[in-house]
């Protein structure tokens, strides 16, 4: 008898596994930095550097180019910078920003003279530490150069004016007077000079109260119309105020409550002259700390704000006004000499 014969199953057939399509990489993108600004401080050309642009998206490896490239020297004035990314596939994107260049401020003028007595040479408002009889004139003494209103007038002319050379001539001169009949001759020794474009002048305190404002105002204008007569400018500044209360024996700020009323006789001359007023009484704001143990000189700080008020009438009134800054496009524009090949870089 025959076996019976028995059949294996058929195993069922492996599924085929779907064929995945990989994800499509986008395109690439360029996120240009923002606008870079820098000052040139002579005023030339000038390198600059600047941060990359962000590349996101694209077939790696890609590759970034910006013109002009970053650290080259840009002329003074906007320039337009343009980059642009190109991936493995070909594809490009591209940004742009801009590059300025500004140049320092200028002055019009740039030599002072700073004329008056011995608030303008910068005498120490504390005399002498030598303690001597109240009867007795102690020696002058004057502050440091630097703490000089000219002296720190100076010092904030060449931190804002760099690619110029401001010149100021401290020519005050301790106890002189407007009134004094070799004051008008020894100003002219310097305006006759035509080595100043500007006089810087404050005087009058030692003439308070002996003569009549009206005296002192006429040698004043005198003074004005001498410099206007050579093509000089005339900043006119009035008299910081004075402590009638200083603990100085030998108290000098006895005129305290003549020196407002002199003052406005100052403004009232600078607007009938159509000169700048440079208002230093009113910048003290009755802050008679900023006056030395004597009651008439101002202490170093004193001096300082001096300086500070001098320096802004200066800008308003003799800094030549800025240049409009037009963007400049580099397309069409060749590589200048010795400037770096545009830079190529690989983000992935």
């Amino acid at each position: 008898m025959l076996a019976a014969c028995s059949e294996t199953p058929a195993q069922p057939a492996s599924p085929t596994p779907p064929i995945v399509t990989p994800p499509a990489v986008a395109a690439p993108s360029l996120a240009c930095p923002a606008p870079v600004s820098v000052t040139s401080p002579s005023g030339a050309p000038f390198p600059v550097p600047y941060p990359p642009a962000t590349v996101t998206g694209g077939t790696a490896p890609t590759t970034l180019t910006c013109a002009p490239p970053s650290g080259s020297t840009f002329q003074v004035g906007s320039t337009a910078v343009t980059c642009t990314v190109t991936d493995q596939a070909g594809r490009t994107a591209t940004c742009g920003f801009s590059v300025t260049v500004t140049a320092p401020p200028s002055l019009t003028r740039t030599r002072f003279l700073a004329f008056g007595d011995s608030i303008t040479w910068g005498e120490d408002g504390r005399n002498s530490s030598t303690i001597v009889a109240a009867s007795t004139l102690r020696p002058r003494v004057q502050l440091p150069s630097a703490d000089t209103y000219p002296g720190a007038l100076s010092a904030l002319l060449a931190a804002r004016y760099t690619a110029q050379s401001p010149t100021i001539l401290n020519a005050g001169k301790p106890g002189e007077a407007v009134t004094d009949p070799a004051t008008f001759p020894r100003y002219v020794s310097y305006t006759s000079s035509r080595a100043y474009d500007v006089v810087l002048l404050m005087e009058g305190a030692n003439d308070l109260p002996a003569h009549g404002f009206s005296e002192i105002i006429g040698g004043l204008d005198q003074m004005i119309r001498d410099a206007q007569s050579r093509g000089m400018k005339v900043l006119l500044a009035t008299l910081p105020p004075q402590n009638p209360d200083g603990s100085d024996p030998l108290d000098r700020g006895v005129e305290a409550s003549s020196v407002a009323p002199f003052n406005d006789q100052v403004r009232a001359l600078a607007a009938s002259k159509g000169i700048p007023l440079v208002d230093v009484y009113q910048a003290f704001n009755g802050q008679l700390s900023l006056i030395g143990s004597d009651g008439l000189h101002p202490t170093a700080a004193g001096y300082h704000l001096i300086a500070d008020t001098f320096f802004a009438a200066i800008k308003q009134n003799l800094e030549a006004p800025a240049t409009p800054q037009v963007a400049r496009p580099v397309q069409g524009r060749g590589r200048e000499a010795g400037s770096p090949a545009p830079r190529t870089s690989h983000a992935r």
